[in-house]
């Protein structure tokens, strides 16, 4: 019971920031990614949308919604949320990169 507790609680802790603070893509990222934890597939999705509708080129909330799509059997629409973080990277001018990656 205390697990469910603390899950509750940081379900709150969460949605109080977000309260405050609608645009945080981080706070939004991390409460999308409770909610997949806790099988609530749908509003964990309806979360990383939202990341993606104030933030459209959020790299880690793209990725994570095609995974979440991919996990759940939602083949279509994980290649569709595939796609558009392709086209993003593609359009953004911008690079990924990864700690130790050189400069080219």
């Amino acid at each position: 019971f205390q697990a469910l507790d603390r899950a509750r609680d940081f379900e709150g802790f969460l949605r109080g920031i977000l309260d405050e603070r609608p645009g945080d893509a981080d706070a939004r990222l991390a409460l999308a990614r409770h909610l997949a934890a806790r099988s609530e597939t749908d509003a964990a999705v309806l979360e990383l949308r939202r990341v993606l509708d104030t933030n459209p080129g959020h790299v880690e909330g793209q990725l994570a919604l095609g995974r979440l799509l991919l996990e759940t059997g939602r083949d279509a629409d994980a290649r569709k949320a595939y796609a558009e973080l392709l086209e993003s990277l593609s359009t953004s001018g911008d690079r990924v990169r990864r700690p130790g990656w050189e400069e080219e």
